[in-house]
């Protein structure tokens, strides 16, 4: 690695030149650089008498109130349609309060550990153990562990929490973003995002593309590297971050940025309304979604509506939603699509992905009790999602889904369940919709008995990174067997014709 001088031998800079990372918004953003390094908290370590115990832990708590405060505010500045970001920041408030975490670093303190201290150890421990879930998922959860320690810690310490003022759009540059300062940018600012940490499944990945910011997550040492006013060209289309372009780099990023523009623009404005195959058989061009704040972007792209809406995302964020919630949200994006479908499948959970009761973590998460296996296991989960969406299709198209159909018995207790809710409703005489019932295909065992299935369900779906995952026995997520984890291996496209 080179550094320069300028001409008058002041500090050398060093001449950093492209950083690779993951691409998780796509678009292509030039800028000035705006540096937030959250790491740089000082954590004092101090041994205590006993007699001080009394003191650190009043501490404690005082600062755990006002970084609730702080995450309170946030959250209630959002507007009330911004569903998905305010349970974000409702799970984030509940770690606030963890017994885990609180009783942990008090026992900590009893130890002779300053508060700043106590926490840190307390909050490596807990963090220790959500790395080494097998679950991408829980993993995050170790990102939104950290960032309610950090709050806190700068409550213990004094230190500045302020992210860094945007005098100018800039890129925003940092080790990673909590969804609250994320939600707390001026987001006409935020050209483009670059962090350290973050995965393609990540809050920051999820919001940067609900709100079209080109983003690149995983580029490391991006903080170290990357100084506050150099300019940045930020790829997030091939995932290269250039720093100090020079004149020929930039005006080529500039012409990419434009030629993106004007492709997206071209893309929305001359979707068919219906889309046909050369000899004219009508493709149904069905929207994926997460988040409600992409609903507005699929109806411009002139989806035919939505083929999966992913209700676990709503559970990952702290206390499940109830049914009044569920029931408001699902009305709302199905009004937004109606008449055309929305598919929504119910949570897919595993017992490693997020604790929401008293389930224990597996062995072996991915072959444990997850998909539809749990919600049956949790039928008050379960049954409160069913009646949101019976309800919510008595003036919409809902179709229901579920995940992880293993076999005939499951799918027929599943639709039992549907079927005790529904008269229960309209004993207590409320409106319910017709909704047609499907299975999503993700085990080869289901795979294999697709005819009996079939007699169970209206329509079916194929999860194939799971059903490629389980047919291969290789996880798509580790790099030293991903190349096996194919969907056009010749084994997998056999399960599925």
């Amino acid at each position: 690695m080179a550094s320069e001088r300028d001409g008058f031998g002041t500090t050398p800079r060093v001449a950093v030149g492209a950083l690779r990372g993951i691409s998780v918004s796509p678009g292509v953003a030039i800028g000035p650089a705006v540096v937030f390094d959250r790491n740089a908290i000082p954590v004092p370590r101090l041994t205590m008498e006993a007699t001080d115990a009394p003191h650190e832990k009043l501490r404690l708590h005082e600062a755990i109130l006002r970084s609730r405060a702080r995450v309170e505010r946030v959250r209630d500045a959002l507007p009330e349609y911004d569903a998905e970001h305010r349970l974000i920041l409702e799970a984030h408030l509940l770690m606030h309060r963890d017994e885990l975490l609180v009783q942990a670093t008090e026992r900590a303190i009893d130890q002779g550990k300053n508060a700043e201290w106590a926490l840190e150890l307390s909050v490596g421990v807990l963090a220790a153990r959500l790395a080494q879930a097998t679950e991408s998922y829980l993993r995050e959860r170790v990102r939104d562990l950290d960032h309610v320690k950090e709050g806190i810690l700068r409550e213990l310490t004094g230190a500045t929490h302020a992210l860094p003022t945007l005098e100018e759009p800039s890129i925003l540059v940092a080790v990673d973003l909590s969804p609250a300062e994320f939600l707390s940018l001026p987001r006409d600012m935020i050209l483009g995002i670059v962090t350290e940490l973050g995965t393609s499944t990540g809050h920051t990945a999820l919001l940067a593309r609900a709100l079209h910011i080109p983003a690149v997550v995983h580029a490391q040492r991006a903080t170290r590297l990357i100084e506050k006013g150099r300019v940045v060209v930020v790829d997030a289309r091939t995932g290269e971050v250039l720093v100090d372009p020079s004149v020929l780099e930039r005006v080529s990023a500039e012409h990419r940025a434009d030629r993106y523009r004007t492709f997206a623009g071209r893309l929305r404005s001359h979707a068919p309304e219906q889309t046909t195959l050369r000899d004219g058989t009508g493709i149904e061009i069905l929207a994926n979604l997460e988040l409600e704040v992409e609903v507005e972007e699929a109806l411009e792209a002139r989806a035919e509506g939505v083929g999966l809406y992913r209700t676990e995302f709503l559970y990952l964020k702290g206390a499940a939603p109830c049914e009044e919630q569920l029931y408001e949200l699902f009305g709302r994006v199905g009004r937004a699509f109606h008449p055309r479908p929305v598919c929504i499948r119910t949570f897919d959970l595993g017992a490693d992905k997020l604790p929401i009761g008293d389930l224990e973590a597996a062995p072996n998460p991915a072959l444990g009790l997850r998909g539809l296996r749990l919600a049956l296991a949790r039928p008050e989960l379960f049954e409160a999602q069913l009646r949101a969406v019976l309800r919510a299709s008595s003036a919409t198209s809902l179709r229901l889904m579920f995940p992880m159909v293993t076999n005939v018995e499951e799918m027929r207790e599943a639709k039992r369940m549907v079927s005790r809710v529904r008269l229960g409703l309209e004993q207590s005489g409320i409106e319910v919709g017709q909704v047609s019932i499907g299975a999503m295909i993700e085990v080869p065992a289901a795979a294999m008995m697709i005819d009996a299935l079939a007699k169970e369900c209206d329509f079916f779906s194929i999860g194939t990174n799971d059903l490629t995952q389980y047919a291969m026995a290789a996880d798509s997520n580790n790099p030293r067997v991903a190349a096996f984890a194919s969907p056009l291996a010749p084994g997998v496209l056999q399960l599925t014709a």
